[in-house]
């Protein structure tokens, strides 16, 4: 059987795995932001990208009656991430 703990890679593995594991929620980030771009201005003609960033980073961008952005506990520094 392989031990990670044998060779004390568990010590690499674990931040390697947490900041992966960050890459990816940003990389989901992103193309949750640019999808919102896309659809504001294909269905609301919006080509104001600077409003709807301003949407975004308020969760107030609104996508079949759901609000979507970043959410409030973030700016307050409530959440963990």
């Amino acid at each position: 059987m392989f031990d990670l703990n044998y060779w004390g890679w568990v010590e690499v593995l674990e931040p390697f795995i947490h900041e992966l594991a960050h890459t990816i929620e940003m990389q989901i980030d992103a193309y949750e932001y640019h999808w919102t771009v896309s659809y504001y201005q294909q269905v609301y003609g919006m080509n104001d990208n600077i409003e709807i960033t301003k949407l975004y980073f308020n969760n107030k961008a609104v996508i079949d009656g759901v609000e979507v952005g970043i959410p409030i506990e973030f700016w307050a520094g409530k959440m963990n991430v």
